[in-house]
């Protein structure tokens, strides 16, 4: 990688770059003769040979002091998926203690996320609770963040790739979530230090996280925003779409429903529909295995019933149990983070 470096610092442009990773096996062969026999011309092959004169050794110690290590599209730990797509980034600037992963899924939506959008990416998101399933998203506000909150309490592998250099926190809000991401996961860029977002740096992201991902999960989104875009750029690169579905009066569910209605996403209300498209499933506990955290068939039968919020008296109808005594069931739930409390006095599966 260090050679290859020398054009990122000689500011070459990212395709100029591409097309000589793609035209030499090694960066020894790039040679004033073999640009020629290649047709480069002869203005480009001059910038071509005055990057080679770069020493990269001060920039990469700065860039291995803060922890930060850097893959040029040659080197071999590069994504191979990312490497599939139209125009994958020439260098990714990495930070985190995880890894990449093959079973790798984009969850992306709206950053005005709902309570109906909250809950539906809490039932899809924790059905991916091991750590063979890695969840990439953007790090932005909203579904972003919260994906990457739900994934960090599962234990998934995570990838936050963001549109800016890692030296900056954006949203700053998100500083908390940053380090938790950094400490279980992976943070990339395509981007350098001291590189501020701009509008056209987040659709450049976007590419990226499609790239990486086998497939992507839209939770939320209008009709016009990134995460359609998203969507569609991962159409356009062959991956898969997925859509969780929306009220039809929900503004913010219009883009889900629209991908549905088109046939172009995949419609999506539990982790089961993406685990069994990529046979993920066997990854994941089975249905036996799972009744082994209940101590009894009556903490089985509440969990069971509660497939729907209900209230502490609905629950007293159905299970015939005495109030004190399925208070004290529904308290040993929460405890094993099964349940919660929610507004309106009921309770649901987490």
């Amino acid at each position: 990688m260090q050679n290859w470096y020398k054009f990122r610092l000689g500011k070459l442009n990212n395709s100029l770059i591409l097309a000589l990773m793609k035209d030499f096996d090694k960066f020894e062969d790039i040679k004033k003769e073999t640009l020629k026999e290649k047709d480069y011309s002869n203005e480009v092959i001059e910038n071509i040979m005055n990057s080679l004169e770069i020493d990269t050794s001060l920039e990469l110690l700065k860039y291995k002091n803060l922890g930060i290590k850097i893959l040029s599209f040659k080197d071999k730990e590069y994504p191979v998926m990312l490497k599939q797509i139209s125009n994958p980034p020439t260098f990714l600037y990495i930070k985190g203690k995880g890894k990449f992963d093959k079973n790798t899924l984009a969850v992306v939506g709206t950053r005005k996320i709902s309570s109906y959008g909250k809950l539906a990416c809490d039932k899809i998101v924790a059905g991916f609770s091991n750590k063979n399933i890695t969840i990439v998203s953007g790090l932005a506000l909203g579904v972003d963040s919260y994906a990457h909150e739900i994934a960090l309490k599962n234990g998934n592998n995570l990838i936050g790739v963001v549109a800016h250099g890692l030296d900056i926190v954006y949203p700053p809000s998100n500083k908390n979530l940053y380090k938790k991401v950094e400490e279980n996961g992976l943070i990339i860029s395509e981007y350098p230090l001291g590189v501020e977002p701009r509008p056209f740096t987040f659709p450049q992201r976007n590419r990226i996280i499609v790239g990486l991902s086998k497939g992507v999960l839209v939770i939320e989104s209008f009709k016009k925003g990134g995460s359609l875009i998203t969507a569609k750029l991962a159409l356009e690169e062959g991956r898969d779409v997925f859509a969780c579905p929306g009220f039809v009066t929900y503004p913010s569910f219009e883009g889900c429903n629209e991908l549905i209605k088109n046939s172009e996403a995949k419609l999506t209300d539990c982790a089961e529909d993406i685990l069994k498209e990529y046979s993920w499933a066997k990854d994941i506990k089975s249905s036996k295995e799972e009744k082994k955290i209940f101590e009894n068939e009556i903490e089985d039968k509440i969990y069971f019933e509660l497939k729907t919020p209900k209230t502490l008296d609905e629950l007293v109808n159905i299970t015939k149990i005495m109030p004190h005594n399925l208070l004290s069931l529904l308290t040993e739930l929460e405890i094993k983070g099964l349940i919660k409390s929610i507004s309106g006095g009921k309770y649901a599966r987490t």
